[in-house]
């Protein structure tokens, strides 16, 4: 009804015609908004018997009175009746979207997360037709007929699909919550999963250190130290005898340590800032929680883990290394992920190995304590999983190269 009224000056300030502040603006924009409810409201507005002000809306197909002590109450209340009733008939997925993404950073722990949702906006959204279509108008068929469309379209995996569908899923919930719409079309929505791409588990030798890359990694990481006395080295060894998550490991702290066991009970986390028009520089900083539930979490130091740490104290002492009581630190201060990360493919290109990253380590860490038989439910205990179909399916890989592999085969089934 009025929409045409804010385009207008803002088109007008953005070209320089108006000389007018954003106070002014908005002041005019709702004068000339209300201005124009009140002129196209279709019943009168009347005083009656009973001392007040009445009048009528149709809400729902019916007619709804409206009685206030004044007239100057029941035009307010007609005005947001109004601009409420245009936000249902008008809001679509676009116009929502920016809105529910500032509310979804709000309610979690992890921007990380509201930027992939961002990512999948761009990818999947922007620039096609349903998120044109207004909120109230998007009925079963219409979702259910999209979601099968973009899933063979895209050809995406069950776990691609859940992703991006998330938007749409916590957009229209959202919308609900608002009053816009009663029920979420999407609720309904479901797909065989024959329509979905199948997802193959990638090749073990791209997702762990094999028995003879892990020695020399760490033998790498053994001459950095005793080359240079950087206790950072160090890390990687570590990573090996007790699996963390990288982020645990760079937030670990002294005080965690009691006796032949570490306490896991903080992380680094990865903080983008959003802007206006997109993302701006990550901060890293240490959070006191862990990923999961589950990840806060007791775990044991062998002997060789107890001596790496005994290393890694005395050369910061040594150095003068010292950080609010974090284990990992330099001259700067406490490291970051990023670091251990850019060491650890570095020992990778000297010694001609694939590169891989510090998760490669966790896995390698998980998939060595599955193959000497180690209870499941002390691996996933101890790697702070919350069930052992996520420590089976996503961290199980072969440690032997495919000529040990082979000669495994060959002295069992050939004698």
């Amino acid at each position: 009804m009025y929409k045409e009224f804010s385009e207008l000056l803002r088109l007008l300030k953005e070209n320089n015609i108006m000389n007018i502040d954003d106070v002014q603006m908005r002041e005019m924009v709702n004068k000339m908004k209300r201005e124009l409810i009140l002129k196209n409201h279709p019943y009168n507005i009347f005083l009656s018997s009973d001392g007040r002000y009445h009048t009528y809306v149709i809400k729902d197909g019916k007619r709804k009175p409206i009685a206030k002590k004044s007239r100057e109450k029941v035009e307010d209340a007609l005005v947001q009746f109004y601009k409420e009733n245009e936000a249902r008939t008008q809001s679509t997925l676009k116009t929502l979207y920016p809105e529910w993404l500032d509310y979804k950073l709000v309610c979690t722990n992890s921007s990380n997360t509201v930027r992939r949702i961002d990512n999948d906006w761009k990818k999947f959204y922007v620039g096609t037709p349903i998120i044109d279509i207004p909120i109230a108008k998007l009925d079963y068929i219409t979702v259910h007929k999209w979601a099968h469309s973009i899933v063979k379209q895209m050809n995406l995996t069950q776990k691609q699909y859940r992703n991006m569908a998330l938007i749409m899923k916590q957009i229209l919930i959202y919308s609900v919550d608002k009053g816009l719409i009663t029920d979420s079309p999407y609720e309904r929505v479901r797909l065989p999963g024959k329509i979905f791409a199948k997802s193959s588990k990638k090749q073990s030798d791209t997702q762990v250190f094999l028995t003879d890359e892990q020695p020399q990694i760490e033998q790498e990481a053994y001459k950095e130290f005793y080359k240079t006395n950087n206790p950072v080295a160090l890390a990687i060894p570590l990573a090996f005898q007790t699996g963390l998550r990288v982020g645990e490991l760079v937030a670990l702290r002294y005080s965690d340590i009691d006796r032949e066991y570490l306490h896991i009970q903080r992380m680094e986390v990865r903080v983008p800032h959003k802007k206006e028009d997109g993302w701006g520089a990550t901060e890293y900083k240490v959070v006191e929680h862990t990923k999961t539930q589950a990840g806060t979490r007791k775990v044991y130091l062998t002997t060789k883990a107890r001596e790496i740490l005994s290393m890694i104290k005395n050369a910061s002492d040594s150095n003068g290394y010292v950080d609010n009581d974090y284990i990992f630190v330099n001259e700067k201060g406490r490291i970051h992920v990023r670091a251990l990360d850019y060491r650890l493919r570095k020992y990778c290109d000297n010694l001609n190995i694939p590169e891989k990253s510090m998760h490669k380590i966790r896995k390698t860490f998980i998939s060595t304590l599955i193959d000497h038989n180690v209870n499941i439910n002390y691996i996933r205990e101890t790697v702070g999983h919350e069930s052992e179909e996520t420590t089976y399916k996503s961290y199980c890989f072969n440690r032997l190269s495919t000529d040990m592999t082979e000669n495994i085969l060959e002295n069992i089934l050939c004698g």
